[in-house]
């Protein structure tokens, strides 16, 4: 079984999104738990804070379940049938091959399975986003679990890569692509209206 989270900062617009990401994810069968993140800084320290905020969930409620972290402005139009029973210790999205100093794995749909080698890639991202040591850079989140990802499937870890219709980006989605999951990209114009916030 996998539990579905997705985070958004309290009293901000993301609210309102994430319930519409929530909703979407209703329509094919799938609850997504909301849960709301106190503002902790600027946009991306917002992001990187999701990792710890989900292992606290995921240890606290459903520790032997599997784990899907969502971003808000996610749209489910298909069933999600490879996050439900995925065979690896994680399922993320890579848009490989590496480029130096650049996002490969994203964060927006994202799961753990209750094995050791997925809780230890998860509190590894934690570790990493905790320590943050590239401020202003954009999309570090990303670099990080990258960092945490490889280190682990250097060492065994199995690593499910989603089809890239389980994270569409709004500027590549076609009519009839086959798109399961929708990403919205609102925090274009909600991060500057915001402040910076997730």
């Amino acid at each position: 079984m996998t539990r579905f989270y997705c985070f958004s900062t309290v009293n901000t617009p993301y609210e309102a999104v994430a319930l519409k990401c929530a909703a979407s994810f209703g329509k094919h069968g799938v609850i997504v738990s909301l849960r709301s993140m106190p503002v902790v800084g600027g946009w991306m320290r917002n992001c990187m804070a999701r990792a710890e905020a989900l292992r606290s969930h995921w240890m606290g409620e459903c520790p032997d379940d599997a784990v899907c972290l969502l971003d808000a402005d996610l749209e489910c139009l298909g069933d999600p049938v490879a996050l439900l029973d995925f065979p690896g210790d994680v399922a993320v999205h890579d848009s490989g091959p590496d480029v130096p100093n650049e996002s490969r794995y994203s964060a927006g749909v994202l799961a753990f399975a209750p094995t050791p080698e997925g809780k230890c890639i998860l509190s590894r991202w934690v570790d990493l986003c905790a320590g943050d040591k590239h401020f202003g850079k954009a999309l570090r989140e990303q670099l990080y679990l990258r960092e945490a990802i490889q280190e682990r499937e250097a060492q065994g870890a199995r690593v499910f890569r989603l089809p890239r219709t389980y994270n569409m980006h709004i500027d590549h989605h076609k009519d009839g692509d086959g798109t399961v999951i929708l990403h919205h990209v609102v925090s274009r114009t909600l991060r500057k209206v915001m402040g910076g916030s997730l």
